[in-house]
């Protein structure tokens, strides 16, 4: 359960503003006969919270469709991707003595992130193709690469339609919800003034009206612990703590320079994973809160110190296919990345995460950096670096 923790109603989480609206539907009646607030305000009151409550699961049932027509469109979007990366390496291939028509794939360009643009990357692709046919190129991709990558980009647009009806659809919702919101708070602004005018500030029942106490800060006793054993695995990139008796949720913080901080993650788990975080000094601090508020921060330093060696004689091997390198002493994973030659380090994608020193792995003709290093629950090594050549 959300925990009120302000009288700042503009800060309110759409999961906070139910929680006050709920106590204020509950008690108003209980506490009108002393408080004696305007028939506005009451009358509010006595539904205020049904009211929201549907324009919330309105929107929530808008918005699981949403999540339901996202997941489809990623997963079509992969397998588009999947095709794509076929279509480039096996023209690479084809194509290798002849790079006039290859590059007019552009296929030397980076995969783009956004959605559409990853459509008319393919999308280019089958439009070269037919100009080829066209023009009447002796060699060609293969007809059964062309209708699998078709038939991917089809499926993409498809699922990219539906998930903006969704979205269209949960938007009109919101709307609602964001109006209602609105008024809501204009209505509490009113309540909370006229409560201090009428039941001064340090009455507690106005946890009955859904706010805090502001002589406490909260709703009354004592503060929470903080979270302790606060630690970052390096292994598995993921940060931990002990639960704290009583907490609802906690509030996880990281910062690059210790003064400016950003929420991480908030919810009631006691893990967080973070994946690979800067290769630098990094800052993290977390605290606990319950129905009084949150406690004090543990802080914990993240450093990146190179405290393992890489993996020495990293070693491209066409027999396996694949790459070897030898065991590292306390590591207990490795890291392997993979790019063209003709790329840059930005075009480098992740191939291998485990703990074997063998890697099986087949790429088509053409020149490759290879690069890896080793992870322990203490830190990570440099990379060490591999050039080689496929066909070439």
């Amino acid at each position: 359960m959300p925990i009120v923790v302000n009288n700042n109603f503009s800060e309110d989480s759409f999961e906070m503003r139910s929680e006050r609206l709920s106590a204020i539907q509950g008690n108003f009646a209980t506490i009108q006969p002393e408080l004696s607030a305007p028939d506005y305000i009451a009358e509010c009151a006595e539904d205020c919270y049904d009211v929201y409550a549907e324009l919330w699961t309105n929107y929530g049932v808008e918005d699981d469709q949403i999540e339901a027509a996202t997941l489809d469109f990623n997963s079509k979007l992969a397998l588009m991707e999947e095709e794509y990366q076929n279509a480039k390496y096996l023209a690479i291939s084809i194509y290798r003595d002849n790079q006039t028509f290859l590059k007019q794939f552009e296929f030397d360009m980076r995969f783009p992130d956004s959605r559409n643009a990853r459509i008319e990357k393919c999308l280019k692709v089958l439009k070269t193709h037919e100009n080829h046919i066209d023009a009447g190129v002796s060699t060609l991709l293969p007809t059964a690469i062309i209708t699998r990558l078709t038939n991917a980009v089809t499926a993409a647009e498809e699922a990219k339609w539906v998930q903006d009806k969704e979205r269209g659809e949960a938007g009109h919702q919101h709307d609602l919800l964001l109006e209602r919101f609105d008024s809501d708070s204009e209505i509490l602004k009113e309540l909370k003034s006229w409560w201090f005018a009428m039941m001064g500030k340090k009455d507690s029942r106005i946890t009955w009206v859904g706010m805090v106490n502001p002589s406490t800060g909260g709703s009354g006793g004592n503060q929470i612990s903080a979270p302790t054993n606060f630690r970052y695995d390096y292994a598995d990139r993921t940060v931990r703590w002990n639960a704290v008796n009583g907490a609802t949720s906690y509030q996880l913080e990281s910062s690059d320079d210790n003064t400016t901080w950003d929420v991480m993650y908030e919810g009631g788990d006691t893990e967080f994973f973070t994946g690979e975080m800067l290769p630098d000094h990094k800052y993290l601090r977390i605290r606990s809160r319950d129905a009084n508020g949150f406690s004090s921060y543990t802080t914990y330093n993240v450093i990146y110190e190179y405290v393992l060696n890489g993996p020495t004689n990293l070693t491209h091997n066409p027999a396996l296919p694949g790459f070897t390198w030898d065991t590292v002493p306390n590591a207990t994973a490795y890291e392997v990345q993979l790019r063209l030659a003709s790329g840059t380090d930005d075009d480098y994608n992740l191939i291998y995460f485990g703990n074997d020193t063998t890697l099986i792995h087949g790429d088509p003709n053409g020149s490759y950096y290879v690069r890896a290093r080793s992870w322990s629950n203490s830190g990570l090594s440099g990379w060490h670096l591999l050039a080689y050549s496929v066909g070439v």
